[in-house]
């Protein structure tokens, strides 16, 4: 899913604590380059109520950083799609 459609969803529930969580992490990954960096800061974000996750303990963090590389991945693919458009 794309961060659009979580805003969407978030929208049609109404729920401003899940539009605010998914904003945090969104900005989150955008500011670490490092997974694991990007987790902890993510960890710290949920123990003082800036995001609203589940405590599940290490799933969580496993899914914070497959989180952290889909969106990255994605990030790079469109980088190289947009560089081979321009050389094409």
């Amino acid at each position: 899913m794309s961060w659009y459609t979580l805003l969407k969803i978030a929208d049609i529930l109404e729920d401003s604590a899940l539009k605010e969580s998914i904003v945090t992490l969104a900005s989150l990954i955008k500011r670490h380059d490092c997974p694991y960096s990007f987790a902890e800061a993510a960890m710290k974000a949920v123990s003082e109520g800036y995001i609203k996750l589940k405590r599940r303990g290490a799933a969580n963090a496993r899914e914070l950083i497959s989180l952290w590389y889909a969106v990255k991945k994605r990030e790079k693919r469109r980088k190289d799609s947009e560089e081979l458009l321009r050389a094409g």
